[in-house]
């Protein structure tokens, strides 16, 4: 499910609040994401699964993190997994 998708789906212009908590799925969710597919999200947290994924560490979720900032949004973390972005 794309965010467009899901938009369409629920007849809504824009998500205020988006969770996802995909078990390590995250990883190639985000390499595919452009800005454009977070135009309409106002919020998104993420809870990242490098602890958990033996193929994948810190390293790669500060990237997606950064890849995220770049679109625009401002990040909160207390733990380096659970990552708030806002506008």
């Amino acid at each position: 499910v794309t965010v467009k998708n899901l938009l369409f789906e629920i007849n809504a212009s824009q998500i205020d609040f988006l969770k996802l908590d995909l078990e390590g799925a995250e990883y190639g969710l985000f390499d595919k994401l452009s800005k454009e597919d977070l135009k309409s999200v106002k919020q998104l947290f993420v809870e990242f699964h490098h602890h958990a994924i033996p193929e994948k560490s810190l390293a790669d979720t500060k990237k997606l993190v950064e890849k995220i900032k770049s679109f625009g949004f401002k990040s909160f973390t207390l733990d380096n997994a659970n990552y708030l972005f806002y506008n």
